[in-house]
């Protein structure tokens, strides 16, 4: 989770201006978006808690791109989770992408890899005290 949040979630929702969440554009596709990496990205992520805890977050990742260097800003609100504190927060990103694939890691340990599919970037995350997930996010 790259936002950290309550526990270690991290996510946020595009919200219209009428309260509906955002639709995202069409996902479907192979290779990078045909627009490029920087951009926002906005999805959820899943995330595994030690014990039998899980919880949602909504995420917004907004990515600046430098040669094969990645940056950026992961924002997070945790949507659900009986386990953790209900809050939203935002953590920094840095990382690398490779053909389609990205690894993004955030200064308090976590670690998220993934590969694009058109306008959509999805893959794992890994954590501190065996924080494990999965998270999906689509180019906005």
């Amino acid at each position: 989770m790259i936002g950290g949040a309550a526990a270690a979630g991290g996510t946020a929702l595009a919200i219209r201006s009428n309260g509906d969440p955002a639709s995202p554009p069409a996902t479907t596709g192979t290779g990078l978006p045909a627009t490029g990496i920087p951009g926002t990205y906005v999805g959820t992520e899943t995330i595994a808690y030690s014990g039998s805890c899980s919880g949602t977050d909504d995420i917004v990742l907004n990515l600046q791109q430098s040669s094969s260097a990645l940056s950026g800003v992961l924002s997070f609100t945790v949507r659900s989770c009986p386990c953790c504190s209900a809050g939203r927060g935002a953590n920094p990103v840095s990382g690398f992408v490779s053909d389609t694939r990205v690894d993004l890691t955030t200064p308090i340990g976590f670690a998220y890899s993934g590969s694009f599919a058109g306008n959509r970037l999805a893959g794992t995350l890994i954590g501190p005290s065996g924080i494990t997930g999965t998270w999906s996010v689509d180019k906005r």
